[in-house]
């Protein structure tokens, strides 16, 4: 958890952690037992390698940033 910072609260109440290095936002969802809340963010940064692999296979980087070409809009 070295590299990620927490940001805020989503609006459905999970935690957004921001990695301070790759500026992605891992969204932790609250457990509704605060005591469960310490494996819940392990769980998720578990997950994190899993889920930055399957994003960079799905979207491609562009100068350095994470863009799908669906997302990107020219004017």
């Amino acid at each position: 958890m070295t590299h990620f910072t927490l940001s805020a609260c989503s609006p459905a109440g999970d935690l957004l952690l921001v990695h301070s290095k790759q500026h992605l936002i891992l969204r932790v969802p609250v457990p509704d037992d605060l005591t469960d809340l310490a494996p819940a963010v392990e769980q998720a940064l578990r997950a994190y390698a899993k889920q930055r692999t399957a994003l960079k296979k799905q979207w491609s980087p562009v100068n350095w940033h994470w863009a799908h070409t669906s997302a990107v809009h020219h004017l």
